[in-house]
């Protein structure tokens, strides 16, 4: 199901650590490529979140110009005293290629939740960035086989603007 609202407008501020242990500021470290960005904050969505990953990592994983983020976002304050511990389990069960992707969020959801449209914290959400970082196409929930199309269709479109 893709959503309306937010298309080309600037994806918000996030910084955080990876798992790999590197500082990752979104949009800044995604200008330049065309970039999925996967966002849930609760664990039982990452089936929703694979149902987005696995095609565009079939269509698009060798393509240097993409890219995609996964950001976990916690925003119990219990939670984020445990982060250490979370990261690691999260390390543990995510192949290392993809920790430098993978970008855990603690603090305050709510103005992210806000911003981008994100009324169901059940759901996992996925937004489709420019090169400059601005949002031209979004998801939620699982991508059904037309939701696939649809998002293969924009990316297309944005990696020939690339080319212009």
């Amino acid at each position: 199901m893709t959503l309306s609202g937010s298309k080309g407008l600037p994806f918000p501020s996030i910084s955080s650590h990876s798992l790999s242990g590197e500082k990752v500021t979104l949009p800044d470290d995604c200008r330049g490529f065309v970039t999925l960005i996967a966002i849930a904050f609760q664990r039982g969505a990452q089936e929703m979140i694979d149902s987005w990953y696995e095609p565009f990592s079939r269509e698009y994983g060798n393509n240097q110009n993409t890219r995609f983020y996964e950001i976990p976002m916690i925003g119990s304050a219990y939670w984020r005293l445990m982060s250490g511990w979370i990261d690691a389990g999260m390390r543990s069960g995510i192949p290392v290629a993809k920790h430098p992707f993978v970008v855990t969020y603690y603090g305050d959801v709510f103005p992210y939740r806000k911003d981008l449209g994100m009324d169901d914290p059940a759901l996992a959400y996925v937004f489709l960035l420019d090169r400059k970082g601005r949002i031209r196409w979004k998801g939620k929930g699982y991508a059904g086989k037309g939701d696939i199309i649809d998002m293969k269709d924009h990316i297309s479109r944005l990696l020939n603007e690339q080319d212009t």
